[in-house]
């Protein structure tokens, strides 16, 4: 699986209502001032809230993708590769344009807030599937692939996928190569998924 996400920055995020969401820790929710101080957030100021603008995206889903947590300590190196994670969570459900801004803080009388602002753009769905190498013209050898036209580009279908190629080799007595990339078309949102035989 991660061979498929860091080879293809490719995986299906359940969609919800388009509209941004916010998490705040529990205690003194109501009474919580979110007027700025005359500072910026710092490394260290406990974290208030972390609130993610993904149209479509479930921010519990999200929340889990990210290592920032409520009630933890301000951490810029985390959330530089909390942005990163969220983007590879969603280029590996399909989302290949996803854009996820660097998430701003702000800081409050009742402590920092966090917000990441994602654009999760269309999911690619895929166009056709091929096969390249030296093994490519073996008999059958089409008929192995689940993942068909239609689908969407997900790093954990093509994963499994490659598998399955490599036990039907391996069911005959071949030690097979077996590695997948994507031809993308970013103007028509779809892919050609070529397995390469060896």
């Amino acid at each position: 699986m991660k061979l498929v996400v860091a080879t293809l920055l490719l995986a299906a995020a359940a969609v919800t209502a388009k509209v941004a969401v916010e998490h705040l820790a529990p205690e003194r929710v109501a009474s919580a001032s979110t007027q700025p101080t005359d500072r910026w957030a710092a490394a260290g100021d406990a974290i208030r809230s972390i609130r993610f603008d993904a149209p479509g995206l479930r921010a519990a889903a999200l929340s889990d993708v990210i290592e920032t947590r409520l009630g933890g300590p301000l951490d810029r190196a985390r959330l530089d590769a909390d942005r990163v994670r969220l983007r590879d969570w969603l280029v590996a459900r399909g989302h290949l344009d996803a854009a996820v801004e660097a998430p701003a803080t702000r800081l409050t009388d009742s402590g920092t807030f966090i917000d990441f602002v994602i654009d999760a753009g269309p999911v690619f769905v895929v166009r056709d599937v091929r096969f390249e190498g030296k093994r490519a013209g073996v008999a059958g050898l089409a008929s192995v692939p689940t993942v068909i036209a239609g689908h969407d580009v997900a790093a954990e279908r093509l994963d499994r996928n490659v598998g399955l190629l490599r036990d039907w080799f391996a069911h005959r007595g071949t030690q097979a190569k077996v590695s997948v990339r994507l031809d993308v078309d970013r103007f028509s949102k779809q892919a050609d998924v070529v397995f390469r035989v060896d």
